[in-house]
């Protein structure tokens, strides 16, 4: 049976790994919080070139590039929702139940949560995990 560390840690190198495969690169620091029925992955440093590219060229009062950046990444994980839900439901022990994502263009800062359907068969270290 997985400690919640273990979770934390396999959780964080999945989602990595999708963004390695879906975007070309992944996050330089990767942040993993288990609560109780939900997982927490806080990335940062997510943006290719091509998008720090169109983050600096933002021009005051238009929002169109920041607009796009966020918009092409919300559609890899909208796209890729059953796959990456299915390896995080995989990786806790549970079924996803839902999953849900944004990002920061300007910093760079990607965050993904997901809750879990607790039942017989989710493990203990999911389940005794308290909310703080």
């Amino acid at each position: 049976m997985k400690t919640p560390g273990q979770i934390e840690a396999l959780v964080g190198e999945i989602v990595n790994r999708f963004l390695q495969t879906n975007v070309g690169r992944g996050a330089s620091h990767v942040s993993v919080a288990l609560r109780a029925n939900a997982i927490y992955i806080h990335l940062r440093d997510v943006l290719t070139v091509c998008e720090h590219a169109l983050v600096a060229a933002e021009v005051a009062g238009d929002d169109r590039c920041l607009r796009a950046v966020r918009e092409g990444r919300d559609l890899l994980v909208r796209r890729h929702r059953a796959e990456l839900a299915s390896a995080l439901g995989a990786a806790c022990g549970c079924e996803t139940a839902a999953l849900f994502h944004d990002i920061d263009p300007v910093t760079g800062d990607e965050m993904i949560a997901a809750t879990f359907t607790l039942g017989e068969g989710c493990p203990a270290p999911v389940r005794a995990v308290r909310s703080r």
